[in-house]
């Protein structure tokens, strides 16, 4: 394992490698339920249960990749193979999403829809847990890995931009020049999937050094790993306590986060009232204040550890999406404040969430003797995805139940207030849960670091203590 610097060609490649996880979940989680509502013509409980059924499906593999890239151990990669050959298959499930196909039979459109929702999640998977697990793996470094989390959100919210105003602004060029909305949203899948390759294509040059070292590892244990069954490896892996609990937070706050990153373009377009360039706007407003925020909430978690820095980002989020609920957002303003807060608590949690899963791999190991890198890191990302798959079609049946119509030009009174209560209400409640299951984490950064030494020596056959850092194992 490597504890020293990585060199800025590893952390530029891993950062542009996020291209890869950021435009198929954003253009899945942002746009698809509302191309199918507001284009396609399909129902809001129909649309819904069909990004539920992919996404259920995307977090059902996600622990069979991990596995697999586990026990996939080559003298030219172990993360790196799997990331290549996934890429080209991401664009051209990226093309098909929206490709401009007019169905006049319902029980076509939703089998079509599925099927590529479905080939959009496993090409994206086969690249990002790889991609998750490799950071982990080339480095025990506290502070490096979380330089390499930075990195990653530092591409993310520029790529996050393109991808959430880039489909209003080709939409409003095409419609200006006689396009339909099919045809529009048929070129918005060309684009991105061209975004996505010029991305990972040079972050994959970049990295293709990265796991020299990492390798030598693997293969001495690549023998026993390969003869143990993925269910006893998960089992291993949920017995840690600590694991367990920042699964339950991953679940809990992406359940919490999904039902507002679903309904904020409804919000925007109904509830506030906002144009296509406005939303644009919106979207530059908004990643440009994470970038900016980014570099100071990663100083602090390297400074004081991930945790309190954490909490002290998700709090205010919290109390300012229950008062919002009562007081309503209705001006592009208040819009703007509710959504700063959003960033400051999102981007801590999607910059260092799987950074937790990074550090139970070394308490893992030390219990065990064994790396399970993209083991433990797959079954963070199962979390993570699950909350979104249950997310999904709750937020289509309540936006049904409300009364929503996407065909209708004005939604009525109880529309708007079901959107608000997605936006504001239930995230609320749900994050206030997951903040207390935080609380109850209990790895800080001085123990990791107590326990990085304690592992050092334990793999050299030296003598070592476990005196500071008892109640994490």
């Amino acid at each position: 394992m490597n504890t020293n610097k990585l060199p800025w060609k590893t952390k530029l490649g891993y950062g542009l490698c996020t291209g890869a996880e950021t435009i198929p979940h954003n253009l899945l989680t942002l746009y698809f339920v509302f191309y199918l509502t507001d284009i396609a013509g399909m129902r809001a409980s129909l649309a819904g249960m069909v990004l539920f059924v992919v996404v259920l499906w995307d977090s059902i593999i996600d622990p069979f990749i991990g596995g697999m890239s586990d026990r996939h151990v080559t003298e030219k990669g172990r993360r790196l193979p799997w990331m290549k050959v996934s890429v080209v298959p991401i664009a051209f499930s990226i093309i098909l999403m929206f490709s401009p196909f007019a169905f006049q039979n319902t029980a076509a459109q939703i089998i079509y829809y599925v099927f590529v929702a479905i080939f959009v999640c496993t090409a994206y998977s086969l690249f990002v847990i790889p991609y998750f697990a490799m950071g982990g793996e080339i480095t025990t470094d506290y502070g490096e890995r979380n330089v390499l989390r930075f990195m990653s959100m530092f591409f993310y919210y520029p790529i996050f931009l393109l991808t959430a105003s880039g489909p209003m602004l080709i939409w409003d060029w095409a419609d200006s020049r006689g396009y339909s909305d099919y045809q529009a949203w048929g070129i918005t899948g060309v684009v991105f999937a061209a975004l996505l390759l010029i991305l990972c294509g040079t972050g994959i040059y970049l990295l293709k050094d990265c796991e020299r070292e990492s390798i030598k590892t693997a293969l001495k244990t690549q023998t026993k790993r390969i003869k143990q069954s993925y269910l006893k490896i998960w089992k291993d892996c949920l017995r840690l306590k600590c694991f367990r609990k920042i699964t339950a937070w991953i679940f809990i706050y992406t359940f919490s986060f999904t039902l507002i990153n679903t309904v904020v373009v409804y919000f925007m377009s109904h509830n506030v009232g906002m144009s296509e360039t406005q939303q644009a706007l919106f979207w530059v407003v908004y990643v440009g204040f994470t970038v900016l925020i980014l570099p100071i909430v990663t100083r602090f978690c390297n400074i004081y550890g991930k945790r309190p820095v954490m909490l002290v980002t998700m709090t205010p989020s919290i109390i300012f999406g229950f008062i919002f609920f009562f007081t309503g957002i209705n001006s592009i303003a208040v819009m703007y404040v509710y959504a700063l807060l959003l960033v400051l608590a999102t981007s801590s949690f999607f910059t260092f969430y799987i950074g937790y899963a990074y550090d139970c791999v070394e308490i893992d190991e030390f219990q065990t003797g064994e790396r399970k890198d993209g083991s433990i890191t797959s079954l963070a990302c199962f979390a993570q995805q699950s909350g979104m798959a249950l997310a999904l079609p709750f937020t289509g049946f309540y936006l049904e139940f409300s009364g929503y119509n996407g065909m209708a030009e004005v939604q009525v009174e109880s529309a708007l207030f079901g959107i608000l209560t997605l936006a504001t209400l239930f995230p609320a409640i749900l994050s206030l849960v997951a903040i207390f299951l935080l609380v109850a984490y209990p790895v800080s950064k001085q123990k990791y670091e107590l326990l990085i030494v304690a592992l050092e020596k334990k793999r050299n056959g030296e003598a070592f203590s476990t005196e500071g850092f008892e109640d994490i194992l």
